[in-house]
């Protein structure tokens, strides 16, 4: 649970290998939705430092959700709360958190960057909000925001101007070079997926630059490929 306790402050956080989970929440819906087992404190547990977290926006709070489909969590008590409560009991750890606005908005009142400060409120000890390439001694300890939400807030983390099913460059806030390639149309295209991988995991070993951030998701879906068959092929 502390892996990142033998790796020198020093270290730019990008240049670093961490192991993620692509919707981090989801362990609801049945096979096309669910893409966890373990919960968010198990995954924290298990050496996980990537978390992606997709929020609805309701009422002016943040219910988690795969699409549609309510994950039986609240962002602040199910997720933010567990983070910090690891992170106090792990100081030498910190966690990645990227957060995107799910489905539709419901009955708000205010913007979702105005909800999400709204839980940062108060525990600003937990979270690096800086849009810089921090290294792993400023974040010791914290929530470092990878936002795919654009926010009038001055300080929120780096922002990710994401594309669709694409492998591509974001230079928002921070060099971002990213994999999500998420249609896999059959079990028969799951080697392409692989590909897509492969093919990030090649350009970061060429990067020169150590503050670069590479983001790779391992995951897929279709109707003709659930997301535990994507995983099946492609975590081994």
């Amino acid at each position: 649970m502390n892996w990142l306790s033998n790796i020198s402050d020093s270290r730019p956080i990008n240049s670093l290998s961490l192991p993620g989970t692509h919707d981090s929440g989801s362990r609801y819906g049945g096979p096309p939705t669910i893409c966890q087992d373990l919960t968010i404190q198990e995954q924290l547990e298990s050496g996980v430092r990537v978390l992606d977290i997709r929020c609805r926006h309701i009422s002016d709070v943040f219910m988690i959700h795969h699409g549609i489909i309510y994950q039986h969590l609240s962002f602040g008590s199910g997720v933010r709360d567990v983070c910090i409560e690891f992170l106090k009991q792990n100081p030498s750890e910190f966690i990645y958190m990227s957060i995107k606005e799910e489905y539709d908005s419901s009955n708000i009142t205010r913007s979702f960057g105005e909800t999400m400060q709204s839980y940062i409120d108060g525990f600003e000890d937990y979270f690096f909000l800086d849009p810089v390439s921090p290294t792993l001694g400023q974040v010791r300890g914290k929530i470092v925001i990878l936002r795919r939400f654009k926010s009038m807030t001055t300080k929120m983390g780096n922002y990710i101007n994401f594309q669709d099913n694409a492998i591509f460059t974001s230079d928002y806030t921070i060099l971002a070079r990213v994999q999500d390639c998420y249609e896999v149309s059959s079990l028969f295209a799951r080697s392409t997926k692989w590909e897509h991988i492969q093919q990030l995991l090649n350009e970061s070993k060429s990067s020169t630059d150590k503050n670069e951030l590479f983001w790779n998701f391992c995951s897929g879906v279709s109707a003709l490929c659930y997301p535990f068959s994507t995983a099946e092929y492609i975590n081994p």
